[in-house]
């Protein structure tokens, strides 16, 4: 990965599952896979934490594995997988170690493709030039600058959580739903929505049903 083009273009983030739709869809399955689509599964693949798979010690960022079952996932013979693995790793894009049983890859400088709010601000804000997570002398008042956009960068909707995510949408629903109402009060004749003549109705049901039973105990007492 080159931290001057990151610094460019800037990046997004994606679900894991996403390569396994993609290889699942029968267009996909009935071409074989390209060398952008392979190396984005390969990303896809690897582990996030360290692990034992079959008394095999894996890091973060391994894949486990053997070239016969990456050619069926890319719909390729063995030998265009054996190509393609040698090209990443004459470019310093990963590692591999080859038994009779398995292929052990690794995907070089895996923590670059970790997505945290820190490690983006520390890329962004890196002197061109300049490796990454090392030291930059700077004047006090460009830490704060560099502070107040952490700050933002956290605020901004792509570190949102999930839960978080999903209370926007739920608002922005009712909002709409509030909207609708307003239009139905508008156009009927007694400024209700439906639901609110429907729960006034059953109100005024209610307190009829409570008059003739009151009225009945009434004249039984009589009686």
């Amino acid at each position: 990965m080159n931290n001057e083009d990151n610094r460019r273009y800037g990046f997004i983030c994606l679900w894991r599952s996403l390569t396994n739709g993609w290889r699942l869809s029968p267009v996909v399955t009935s071409e074989p896979a390209c060398k952008g689509f392979a190396w984005i599964d390969l990303l896809t693949l690897a582990r996030h934490k360290s692990g034992m798979v079959n008394q095999i010690k894996l890091n973060p960022g391994d894949i486990l594995t053997s070239k016969v079952k990456l050619a069926q996932r890319w719909n390729r013979d063995r030998k265009w997988v054996i190509r393609m693995l040698k090209n990443l790793e004459k470019n310093g894009e990963v590692t591999q170690q080859t038994t009779t049983h398995y292929t052990l890859i690794s995907i070089c400088n895996w923590e670059d493709y970790q997505f945290t709010p820190e490690r983006v601000v520390q890329i962004m804000t890196q002197p061109v030039g300049q490796p990454v997570g090392q030291p930059v002398s700077r004047p006090a008042h460009t830490y704060n600058n560099v502070n107040k956009e952490i700050k933002k960068k956290e605020e901004e909707e792509i570190f949102l959580s999930f839960e978080e995510k999903e209370k926007a949408r739920k608002k922005k629903y009712l909002l709409f739903l509030e909207k609708e109402k307003e239009k139905e009060r508008r156009t009927s004749p007694d400024g209700m929505t439906f639901e609110e003549r429907k729960k006034r109705d059953e109100i005024l049901r209610a307190k009829m049903e409570a008059g003739r039973e009151r009225q009945m105990q009434k004249e039984g007492l009589k009686h």
